[in-house]
């Protein structure tokens, strides 16, 4: 939502044909995409939320009350394994639309760590990334946190803090707006808690069948 001329000149290098949208429609209302004159293709699909964005605006209130760090982080773990199991069958559908050939794609959510950042672990797990390789992936979103801490400075300065974050301390917000390996790690293990195996999670939380998975591999994986 906030792509700049510049920005938007470097994605049209992309050849982005397709954008995966991951919010709520109150959040796509509060801040739809500007994409200029190479706007994709949009399918927007709320994962582990209802699309009016009533859940979500409960938890931000929670989130707005925390004091403590240690307290956001495991706010965080808890909200990180909701998504894997309330949003299993919209990842499905993501995993679908990429089966597809709905591609190149860029797959977003508010943040872009938290329901982007669980879509894009089981996506690569799919794929055969390692769990090295796809952890490192997620964390690569702490390289973001200090420009998100600014513009979270800023839209209070401006008095648009419409995530209610502003009366949050420092600690509080790198705790929720960064990543942690133990969110990824209550993800999967509340996956295998219900399904027993990433495999059953496939098949029984996702959906996704074995000629989805060989479509996916075939569309994504360089050979």
């Amino acid at each position: 939502s906030g792509l700049t001329p510049a920005d938007q000149q470097t994605l049209a290098a992309l050849n982005i044909r397709y954008e995966i949208d991951l919010r709520t429609d109150a959040e796509r209302i509060a801040a739809p995409s500007h994409w200029g004159n190479a706007a994709p293709r949009v399918i927007s699909i709320s994962v582990g939320q209802r699309r009016d964005g009533k859940a979500m605006d409960a938890r931000m209130r929670q989130l707005s009350q925390l004091k403590d760090p240690a307290a956001a982080k495991t706010l965080m773990q808890q909200a990180t394994a909701s998504i894997a199991i309330d949003g299993a069958a919209e990842i499905g559908e993501v995993l679908s639309e990429l089966a597809k050939g709905s591609t190149p794609a860029l797959v977003h959510c508010t943040a872009g760590k938290d329901r982007t950042g669980v879509t894009v672990a089981v996506l690569m797990t799919l794929l055969g990334a390692s769990r090295e390789d796809v952890y490192g992936e997620y964390m690569r979103s702490n390289e973001s946190v200090d420009a998100q801490l600014q513009r979270q400075k800023a839209r209070e300065q401006s008095g648009k803090d419409v995530n209610g974050l502003s009366s949050l301390n420092g600690d509080v917000l790198k705790a929720l707006m960064g990543t942690d390996p133990s969110y990824l790690d209550a993800a999967f293990h509340e996956s295998d808690a219900k399904y027993g195996s990433f495999d059953a999670d496939t098949r029984d939380g996702l959906k996704i069948t074995p000629a989805q998975v060989v479509r996916l591999r075939k569309n994504l994986v360089e050979q």
